[in-house]
This record gives C-alpha cells, sequence and structure tokens, in this order.
C-alpha cells in the first residue's frame, strides 16, 4: 500500500511532447517529479519514485544485512514453513536488495540459505527503524524483479 499515488502526465509545449511522473502524498503534497519517455522509463534516472530500487548504496547494503541478521530466525522459520529444507544453524547470506520506500520502508531479498540459493524475501522497516517481524515473508515463486 502506497501513501499517495504516482500520476504519469503528458505535456505538450509547442510541438514537442514531453512525460512526466510526480509522487502525492493523502497531503496533496507533492514530489519526486521525473521526466519519463512514452512508455514511463524514467530518463537519466535508475529509480521509479514508489516503485522497487535496487540497492546500490554500500551503507544501505550494509544496513539491509544487518536487518537480515537480527531476523535470521524468523527468516529461517518462514523457510521452513514454504517448504524449504533449511537447518536452525544456516547462513543467510544477502545476494541482492530492493527497497520501496512507502511509509517506512518495504525491503526485498534475495538470500542464500546454507545450500539453497536465490530465495526472495520481503519484510517491512517502521519509520523509525524498526523491523516489523509480522511481515516477513517468502516469496516461493521465482523472483519476480530481475536486477542487474
Amino acid at each position: 500500500v502506497v501513501q499517495g499515488v504516482v500520476y504519469r502526465v503528458e505535456i505538450k509545449v509547442g510541438e514537442d511532447t514531453y512525460y512526466i511522473q510526480y509522487y502525492k502524498d493523502l497531503s496533496s503534497n507533492i514530489s519526486n517529479i521525473i521526466e519519463v519517455d512514452e512508455d514511463g522509463n524514467p530518463i537519466d534516472s535508475d529509480c521509479i519514485p514508489g516503485g522497487w530500487c535496487d540497492v546500490v548504496a554500500d551503507d544501505l547494503m550494509e544496513d539491509i544485512e544487518e536487518e537480515v541478521e537480527s531476523i535470521e530466525d524468523e527468516i529461517i522459520s518462514e523457510l521452513k514453513d514454504a517448504g524449504y529444507a533449511v537447518d536452525n544453524d544456516d547462513d543467510i547470506e544477502v545476494v541482492r536488495a530492493q527497497t520501496q520506500v512507502v511509509q517506512g520502508r518495504n525491503t526485498r531479498v534475495t538470500i542464500r540459505a546454507g545450500n539453497l540459493e536465490d530465495i526472495e524475501i520481503e519484510y517491512f522497516v517502521k519509520l523509525g527503524g524498526e523491523i516489523d517481524t509480522t511481515t516477513i515473508k517468502v516469496n516461493t515463486e521465482p523472483p519476480t524483479v530481475y536486477m542487474a
């Protein structure tokens, strides 16, 4: 659930056509104005506001690795509930991560757990930085977003 709306707008200036996208929150504040192409792909940007964005910053990746480490027991439990053959002492390694900024941060992480690879999990971090462990889920389908 996003706490607002992302708008994509076509603008005519003389004979030229431009496309922009922006976010309007529930208080009618407008932010994240970017230029996009006709298909809605950002121009000169790697991330669409409100969308899932690849984690490329080392400090954010380190934070996510620490978060995953702090909820390893819950992740192992969710993996077992989803039918994965994991042991309680299996190491969990973050392979890739994406985030989605909402009223907090949704986090999608591809992990390696023991001998298992390419397992995708998601969890939510509240605005104060606390992980909501009730939101941890294992995606049993192959990852829907492939990262470079």
